[in-house]
């Protein structure tokens, strides 16, 4: 009767365990897969782990967004600045923009980087009133009728965990 009951015991463990890695498997796998972000002539493939952001557009931090999508590790902001902004200023090429974009944020110290059909810049910041630091991971595109600045943001110290995903995403 014992051996009877140990057998049932063990095929419903059994059973259980494989739902469960079935449904943790499909999560992990759903959570992975590819997602495209579309602003204007923007589009950007993150993957399903991440949300388009609701935030108040006009608060103080997110005023010049045109887009902001998120997962629990990782923010990434957009802006769309049209060519007829940078009027009257020697602003035509993407290294042109990039100089100006490191001017305006008092980064002149930092170095433009080029990856394919973009630039990059990258620094680290951190806020005192959250006691986080931040890696900003800052992208800048030329598309027909403007420039685009695109952020991916993570702690500093997870970085490392996502580089290779940023870049991807980046490209």
């Amino acid at each position: 009767k014992s051996k009877k009951r140990g057998t049932v015991i063990l095929a419903l463990a059994l059973a259980i365990g494989i739902a469960l890695g079935a449904f943790i498997s499909i999560f992990f796998v759903l959570k992975k897969a590819p997602k495209v972000f579309s602003c204007n002539e923007l589009s950007i493939t993150l993957t399903a782990a991440f949300e388009d952001s609701y935030y108040d557009y006009d608060a103080s931090d997110f005023i010049g967004y045109d887009f902001i999508c998120e997962t629990e590790d990782v923010l990434v902001t957009g802006a769309r600045e049209p060519f007829s902004f940078f009027e009257g200023m020697d602003v035509v090429t993407l290294e042109e923009y990039g100089d100006f974009i490191l001017s305006i944020n008092e980064l002149r110290d930092l170095e433009l980087k080029e990856d394919g059909d973009y630039i990059y810049f990258e620094y680290d910041r951190s806020f005192e009133e959250t006691d986080r630091d931040v890696h900003y991971y800052v992208c800048l595109y030329k598309a027909d009728e403007a420039f685009w600045l695109v952020q991916f943001m993570t702690s500093t110290k997870d970085f490392a965990k996502y580089s290779s995903n940023i870049v991807e995403w980046a490209n």
